[in-house]
């Protein structure tokens, strides 16, 4: 298969020196330009790399996210979705020149930015145990001879009481919905109370996976340097608030993962021609033709004017995602010469096929 070219981040390109750190194997650093980007990338054997183990692939992406915090450091970042690699560096020059406007746009969107990652944590059995122990949450009733109960506690006592009969089942369920309900309650409360500390020093924000019943918050914020200190302020008094019921873990600054991983792709044929099906273009189209046809489906399956159809929403979110495909294509699309307009944006396969498109997450 032979050396490939590994890509990290794709920078604005002001760079006088050489890099003090290098990438995945320990392999030097490169710029590959572009206009004024550039792609920073490694070589790399894309069979030693496709065939690592576990640990190896952890130990890669730890370096990826090395290089990407040192380039931080000296740079505004878009980072590439972590594995993307390229044939050579004339490839990468193709791409960037497909995805110029894009990549220009998401640097000057993120310039002087970073993310900052907050995780808060609390104790959820020890919550259910303080709910159980007020009184709207005791049991009632036939079957008040069995004591209020937490939610883990109750759910085990119902094969003993399916033999003490129907109206202790449901007595138990009952409280295990109660203190399910205030569980929810007391969850959105804490996430709007700790976002609400948060979000007047972030541009934006981004919700990460939950990992466990015992994580309560993980959101990610797009934050300016200029404010960084007062979100820094923000986190010690939400330590100070809630100490002894929540911990927190802060991380950052780091690239922004969650606002511009960017991954290019390529063959997305299939994708390209059920969006242009969907807003009903034919093989070639104009942009305002493209924007024309967007906006008479949005207005024409709108919820507002057509309140008796429960699929109304649905088909506006499917006008949106493929317009949205085919405005990232029609920006990939590249033309003959610097500057000129196009007039007619083609849609045909072998068209398709050699247009790398942007996405990012």
């Amino acid at each position: 298969m032979g050396e490939r070219k590994f890509l990290y981040a794709i920078i604005a390109q002001a760079w006088d020196g050489s890099f003090a750190f290098t990438g995945l194997d320990d392999t030097p650093l490169e710029l590959v330009p572009y206009r004024d980007l550039a792609a920073v990338a490694s070589t790399i054997d894309p069979e030693k790399f496709a065939g690592a183990d576990a640990p190896r692939r952890e130990g890669d992406l730890v370096r990826y996210q090395q290089v990407n915090a040192a380039l931080l450091q000296l740079h505004t970042v878009v980072p590439m979705r972590f594995g993307f690699m390229a044939r050579d560096t004339e490839q990468i020059r193709e791409v960037l020149g497909q995805v110029y406007l894009q990549v220009r746009t998401l640097l000057n969107r993120l310039n002087g930015k970073v993310e900052l990652v907050v995780r808060a944590f609390w104790d959820l059995p020890q919550i259910l145990r303080e709910l159980a122990d007020r009184p709207e949450y005791l049991r009632k009733g036939p079957g008040a001879g069995v004591r209020g109960e937490g939610l883990a506690d109750a759910s085990a006592s119902v094969p003993a009481l399916q033999e003490g009969g129907q109206e202790n089942l449901g007595s138990v369920l009952e409280v295990g919905r109660r203190l399910f309900e205030a569980v929810q309650i007391r969850r959105e409360g804490l996430i709007k109370a700790i976002h609400a500390q948060l979000s007047p020093w972030a541009e934006a924000f981004a919700d990460g996976p939950q990992q466990g019943e015992s994580m309560l918050f993980n959101r990610s914020y797009l934050v300016d340097r200029a404010r960084e200190p007062f979100f820094d302020d923000a986190m010690q008094r939400l330590g100070d608030l809630y100490a002894g019921d929540l911990s927190f873990r802060y991380v950052g600054p780091i690239p922004a993962y969650s606002f511009a991983s960017v991954v290019f792709t390529q063959g997305n044929f299939g994708l390209v021609e059920r969006a242009r099906m969907v807003l009903r273009l034919p093989e070639h189209a104009s942009l305002k033709r493209i924007k024309a046809a967007y906006r008479w489906l949005m207005r024409t399956y709108h919820p507002d004017r057509n309140p008796g159809d429960p699929w109304a929403e649905e088909r506006c979110k499917e006008v949106v995602q493929a317009y949205q495909i085919l405005d990232a294509y029609c920006q990939s699309y590249g033309s003959p010469r610097e500057g000129e307009a196009i007039a007619e944006y083609s849609f045909a396969r072998e068209k398709v096929e050699r247009v790398f498109i942007m996405q990012a997450g």
